[in-house]
């Protein structure tokens, strides 16, 4: 199950490993903006801190007081000394409520933002590394859903980028892998080094996601990806998919599927 936030609510995580380095990255999730019609920027990720340094990636609403930024997304990533490296969206991205997969990352020095899998054209040099003192916060201020969020201290492949847009779970990344939150029932980092927690936070429906047959650390190959088994939740049960396939190298190849209650 994922969760859903109403302006006052989020989910927060603490602790080292929301670091990025002073190399490649990346960092993303699936997120659904449930209600866009408002003036703030809600912050789909960001930092409860007051120290210079932080990520902060946030969703402009549809009566922003700056038209130029309405239905966009910015990304700002700052290093200790202050340098700025911002991403504001040339393309805007409408919130009908649909789930969209999110992700932004730093590779070879530049920062670049996904959104279904699909680069935004607008790009930024990346500058030194981003320690974080504060608390990671998802969800502050906007009416949105999030689930299945993860950091890596690597760039990923653009194989490995479709695949999570077409729904494959981090699991399968488990390559340099330093965070993961499905945010399934709640709010638990299965990699272990984070503190985590809710606050006035609702359950709602998981996006569909496919998951290893055996949970495990999967190959992190460029779209090579192994047996796959999805879940989502329909009416507060979580309900898995079989999927008959020895391995899928090409993320989104369809195979067949049995739906059995769990």
């Amino acid at each position: 199950m994922a969760f859903s936030f109403a302006r006052t609510g989020y989910a927060f995580s603490r602790g080292s490993a929301n670091d990025l380095p002073d190399g490649d990255w990346a960092l993303g999730g699936w997120l659904a903006i449930v209600d866009g019609h408002g003036s703030t920027a809600p912050e789909i990720l960001e930092q409860d801190t007051t120290t210079v340094a932080r990520f902060s990636l946030v969703y402009y609403e549809d009566e922003y007081a700056d038209p130029t930024y309405r239905q966009r997304f910015t990304v700002s990533v700052r290093d200790a000394l202050g340098n700025e490296s911002r991403i504001d969206s040339d393309g805007a991205y409408a919130a009908n409520a649909a789930w969209q997969h999110v992700l932004v990352q730093r590779s070879s020095g530049v920062i670049a933002l996904y959104v279904d899998g699909q680069p935004d054209p607008v790009t930024a040099p990346a500058h030194g590394a981003v320690v974080i003192d504060g608390d990671n916060v998802f969800g502050l201020l906007g009416v949105m859903k999030e689930a299945e969020w993860a950091k890596w201290d690597r760039a990923l492949g653009p194989g490995e980028i479709a695949a999570l847009a077409k729904g494959y779970s981090p699991r399968f990344l488990g390559k340099q892998r330093k965070w993961y939150l499905p945010m399934v029932r709640q709010i638990q980092e299965l990699d272990g080094p984070l503190v985590t927690g809710l606050v006035d936070a609702l359950v709602v429906e998981h996006p569909r996601v496919w998951q290893p047959t055996r949970p495990r650390a999967a190959r992190s190959g460029d779209g090579a990806l192994s047996t796959l088994r999805p879940y989502r939740a329909v009416a507060g049960r979580v309900w898995h998919t079989g999927a008959a396939a020895a391995r899928l190298d090409v993320p989104g190849q369809r195979a067949g599927q049995v739906q059995t209650g769990g």
